[in-house]
């Protein structure tokens, strides 16, 4: 989560408005700290209809209600594109998710990749380049690390 708030904080400053997309955003802290750094179109999707509940009540208290979509939708439900996208979850989820993650993104979107352990990284930086992406950059934090990745052209 450190390591996706640290590319978010990065990326937003660079921005002008831009739109986030938070898969697998459980408490919701990224998608609030999306909103406090000025993006103005935030959605946060979690399979856990409990993990949503708590996402709301979180932003409430946090001052940022109404400002984030909280939803249970699948992935592939979300009909528009974001110029961020966000995804802290398991590297088996991520490898699954890949085609509908990578499909969300806008023209020249980033997409932050964390919850990749060591061991899964090689097959995950391997099953990502398969797609229009180029690796921007890589973080590590013990056996922990995140990606940025950005759409190419």
């Amino acid at each position: 989560t450190q390591m996706c708030a640290t590319y978010l904080d990065n990326l937003l400053l660079e921005m002008d408005s831009p739109s986030v997309l938070d898969v697998g955003c459980g408490s919701g802290i990224l998608s609030m700290l999306a909103v406090k750094l000025g993006a103005c179109d935030v959605v946060g999707i979690d399979t856990d209809a409990t993990a949503i509940d708590i996402a709301r009540e979180n932003a409430r208290q946090n001052g940022v209600e109404g400002q984030i979509e909280f939803t249970d939708e699948r992935l592939a439900s979300i009909t528009r594109n974001f110029d961020i996208v966000v995804a802290n979850i398991l590297s088996s989820i991520l490898l699954e998710l890949r085609d509908d993650l990578v499909e969300h993104l806008t023209e020249r979107g980033d997409l932050i990749l964390s919850g990749i352990d060591t061991a899964s990284e090689d097959k995950l930086l391997s099953f990502f380049s398969n797609v229009s992406l180029q690796r921007m950059d890589r973080r590590q934090r013990s056996k922990w690390i995140a990606l940025h990745f950005q759409t190419s052209s």
